[in-house]
């Protein structure tokens, strides 16, 4: 048995819940009495949180996957297009699960934030309050059982299969001596979603491939990866929640430190002692780009074209012992 984790942002678990159960949460938010914050993360909510969680739990194993896959077939993903095939992501370690959703939940922040951050004074001034320097995510990875021997397609493990598998879809114009293994994780999602649509024609129940937001050498090492499970695998595999879970709250910083990067804060299942710091590197700026995390691959041809580029900008955790 491979036990995997599936992570999610507290506040999504609303969508699961039945219309019964979900009045649970709607009195929670009526009695809140500070609007600053959710309920789930004001102090005191640990066992309202528990009950929530163990509903969720508690519900038939297929609603809490169906439900995902319906979801994500929405929204896509960095292996499958937006309005198309829906699936599940995981990851053997609930920590990347975890850490794959904080960064898209900062991503996503930061993008909201931006363009009134010159102006942060102002925007203070005209509500009249101080806006959070320091905001908090409360993620739950929830443990998931699958059987040992199933088929998944193993993705870019190394650069010589991960170059073969591009030739075999046309992208042999890339193939100078600046590509490698990130080559596919170009933040606009193209190049790995061709290859997401190539692999669920396959026979393969789905595919495991290395995070984006980890460094390769300690995934290899660890042999940490992500996992992608689509929707049409779902009716076949034996896919069950455990009553197992790990919470993690992560408190980061909206303004970055003097050399760019985010510091991040976690507690684990709201144990003080276990608590971890780190980092996340700057947003890329194509300016300034000290960590070189913008990675250029050349589409060669004969044509003379100013944009003729495939540009990668990476942008990964770390603790700051490693720089």
């Amino acid at each position: 048995m491979t036990l995997l984790y599936r992570a999610l942002e507290f506040g999504k678990l609303q969508f699961l819940l039945d219309e019964d159960q979900y009045v649970f949460w709607i009195d929670k938010d009526l009695a809140l009495d500070d609007e600053s914050i959710n309920w789930w993360l004001e102090e005191g909510s640990h066992l309202d949180r528990q009950k929530v969680i163990s509903t969720v739990i508690q519900n038939p194993s297929d609603k809490f996957f169906k439900k995902s896959a319906e979801f994500n077939s929405i929204h896509g993903g960095r292996f499958n297009p937006s309005k198309s095939f829906g699936g599940i992501y995981a990851a053997n370690s609930p920590f990347v699960s975890a850490l794959e959703v904080l960064f898209h939940h900062f991503d996503s922040t930061q993008k909201l934030i931006k363009p009134i951050s010159k102006k942060m004074s102002a925007v203070q001034a005209a509500f009249n309050k101080r806006l959070h320097e320091m905001l908090s995510v409360n993620i739950i990875a929830f443990e998931l059982s699958v059987d040992d021997d199933l088929d998944f397609f193993a993705l870019n493990e190394e650069k010589d299969s991960l170059q073969g598998l591009c030739s075999s879809l046309g992208f042999d114009r890339y193939f100078t001596d600046s590509f490698d293994r990130n080559f596919i994780f170009g933040n606009d999602y193209e190049i790995s979603r061709i290859i997401g649509c190539h692999l669920h024609s396959r026979d393969s129940v789905g595919l495991t491939v290395p995070s984006a937001r980890v460094d390769f050498d300690a995934q290899d090492s660890l042999q940490l990866r992500n996992y992608f499970i689509p929707e049409k695998s779902l009716n076949t595999l034996d896919l069950r929640l455990t009553e197992r879970y790990v919470e993690y709250f992560f408190t980061f910083s909206i303004e970055p430190c003097d050399d760019g990067s985010y510091d991040i804060r976690l507690v684990v299942n709201n144990n003080p002692t276990s608590t971890f710091e780190f980092n996340l590197e700057p947003m890329s700026n194509k300016k300034q780009d000290p960590r070189k995390q913008i990675i250029s691959y050349e589409h060669s041809t004969t044509v003379e074209t100013r944009n003729n580029l495939r540009e990668v900008h990476l942008q990964r955790f770390f603790r700051k012992s490693q720089r």
